[in-house]
């Protein structure tokens, strides 16, 4: 990997970035957060901001499309 893509994997990612890739609102990300189908880290002090790193993002996204009924013909 190179060192560009080493650090734009390891920067997490607020709601508001995740929201905009799922193509969702922030409240949706931090709702699927919260009942835990989406991964998350805190950082700060107290409850601490919501961080998500791009394997949580494309777990959920694998999860998601795991679970979506095949069509049938």
């Amino acid at each position: 990997m190179t060192k560009k893509k080493e650090q734009a994997a390891a920067t997490p990612l607020d709601a508001h970035a995740v929201a905009l890739r799922l193509g969702v609102s922030v409240f949706t990300v931090k709702r699927e957060a919260r009942r835990g189908a989406l991964d998350f880290y805190r950082i700060g002090a107290g409850k601490g901001r919501l961080r998500f790193s791009e394997e949580h993002v494309q777990t959920y996204l694998d999860r998601r499309e795991n679970k979506q009924p095949s069509s049938a013909a």
